[in-house]
């Protein structure tokens, strides 16, 4: 699932992943946690900026989903234009199993950003509800 305020990175995001990883594309300008359950996705891809305030709300949605049991296990990617900011979020990205990726990205980088997240995906859902992480 993508959640994009920006229709055009909404498209082309789309486009990728579904050529190129074989996805299916859910896309939203915007959502809440309970939409995102909703499509059962393997993978968020979450712009850190969304809405017509522009707060940080992929980082309220990361932070939601990895709460929430139904989206606990989900691979999420964080984007963001404004490197300051995704940098201001690096070690709490870390610690919550979200990986980074800064605007514009090419494709190498978006490939690398979904298969670190799918990983950390796979590795997530092996470790049981409330057992120590690595």
């Amino acid at each position: 699932m993508v959640v994009d305020d920006r229709a055009e990175a909404l498209e082309l995001l789309e486009e990728i992943l579904s050529l190129e990883h074989g996805m299916r594309v859910v896309q939203r300008l915007s959502a809440t946690v309970d939409d995102l359950a909703a499509e059962q996705p393997d993978l968020l891809v979450l712009d850190l900026w969304v809405g017509p305030a522009q707060r940080a709300n992929g980082w309220s949605l990361a932070c939601a989903a990895r709460r929430d049991p139904r989206l606990r296990d989900v691979g999420i990617v964080l984007t963001s234009a404004d490197r300051r900011s995704l940098d201001r979020f690096a070690d709490p990205a870390q610690r919550n199993d979200v990986v980074l990726l800064s605007k514009p990205f090419g494709l190498d980088d978006l490939h690398h950003a979904v298969s670190s997240a799918l990983a950390r995906r796979s590795h997530l859902s092996r470790v049981a509800p409330g057992a120590p992480g690595p």
